[in-house]
């Protein structure tokens, strides 16, 4: 399987592509051009956030349904084989503000190194009362999750963005909440699943697709067995 950036991915590239089906992460930097020879192909739209509205945030309007102006990118989507979402919530809000009835829900990938960290930090003491991530994006609201731990005079650490995961785990673990408050609609917040994975509570907002799905009460070991099981499923939706 080759890997390529979509805006490196020209008509060129894709009219030599001799692959079944072609998967197609973020295609914000697709060439309009390139957009129109995947008519002639079988693709997979491994949807991530919600490409198909102009603001990419469905949370601003009322049962996430927005205005059907603010819909973009229709036919792209409706053209594909599969829209894969990241949660059955997810799946949900494209479902009702497209129409269509090629969308499936997964469960995003963890690596097995990534699952040995969660893992391996099982049990520790809870030395913080809370911590939130240094995210870079003003979207996830770091700064609110620091006025919060604030406010609530909580004993807290922040994890910089680019902190390894071993790290970062360890930090986590060592909290009793994880604080986050993003101003957009979250499709399956990673952050929130690995905290819970570490039996760290969240206090969240209802941006949290995450705290919508059936699986976020299981907590710790169990949690983390989920997440592996669901790697064979999510691999099953991209080969069938």
């Amino acid at each position: 399987m080759e890997r390529v950036y979509s805006f490196f991915c020209s008509p060129d590239f894709l009219s030599k592509c001799d692959s079944d089906i072609i998967i197609i992460g973020n295609f914000v930097g697709l060439p309009p051009e390139s957009i129109n020879t995947l008519k002639n192909k079988k693709y997979i739209i491994y949807e991530h956030d919600h490409k198909f509205l102009k603001n990419r945030d469905p949370s601003i309007y009322e049962n996430f349904v927005a205005p059907k102006n603010e819909i973009i990118n229709y036919n792209f989507y409706k053209n594909s084989y599969k829209i894969v979402a990241q949660s059955s919530t997810h799946k949900k809000v494209i479902e009702l503000n497209l129409e269509l009835s090629n969308v499936e829900s997964c469960v995003n990938l963890w690596s097995e190194e990534d699952l040995t960290n969660l893992e391996s930090f099982q049990g520790i003491d809870k030395k913080y009362d809370a911590c939130f991530m240094n995210h870079l994006y003003e979207q996830k609201n770091a700064k609110g999750s620091k006025d919060f731990c604030l406010r609530n005079n909580y004993n807290y650490i922040s994890i910089n963005h680019n902190t390894e995961h071993k790290k970062f785990c360890e930090i986590l673990a060592s909290s009793r909440n994880f604080i986050f408050f993003p101003k957009v609609f979250e499709t399956l917040s990673r952050v929130c699943i690995e905290a819970n994975c570490l039996n760290t509570d969240i206090i969240g907002n209802q941006n949290i697709a995450y705290l919508l799905e059936s699986w976020s009460s299981l907590r710790g070991l169990e949690l983390i067995n989920f997440l592996r099981e669901s790697k064979d499923k999510a691999v099953e939706i991209f080969e069938n």
